[in-house]
């Protein structure tokens, strides 16, 4: 009884890992060329200190953000969701992101988990 109980909860845990994985925040989303960033966000300190680190993660220091900020920096971003803060381009995983971050850059720039 037990083991069939264990069972069923690892091929539940198993079949929701799968479902998150195959996908992520923008599988199934084609290239949107035409969604186009907003008005460009002028940046407080706090943001351009966010912005730096999150500009730095991918080892270069170009004012392209380009590891998805929304997805913790995880996720390779894409030219064809960019934001625009100050001087930097955050490019985003999906539409979906961008749409949210547009919605509040500066919430999600000082909240955001950026490794050092």
């Amino acid at each position: 009884m037990a083991w069939t109980t264990i069972s069923r909860f690892v091929a539940i845990l198993l079949t929701l890992w799968s479902a998150l994985a195959l996908t992520g925040c923008g599988a199934g989303e084609e290239a949107d060329s035409d969604s186009g960033a907003k008005a460009a966000v002028t940046p407080d300190p706090a943001m351009l200190t966010a912005l730096a680190g999150a500009d730095a993660v991918d080892g270069e220091t170009d004012k392209v953000v380009s590891k998805c900020l929304m997805c913790g920096l995880g996720m390779s971003g894409n030219a064809n969701h960019p934001s625009t803060v100050g001087d930097y381009t955050l490019h985003h995983c999906s539409s979906r992101c961008q749409a949210k971050f547009d919605e509040d850059p500066k919430t999600y720039l000082v909240n955001a988990k950026i490794p050092e």
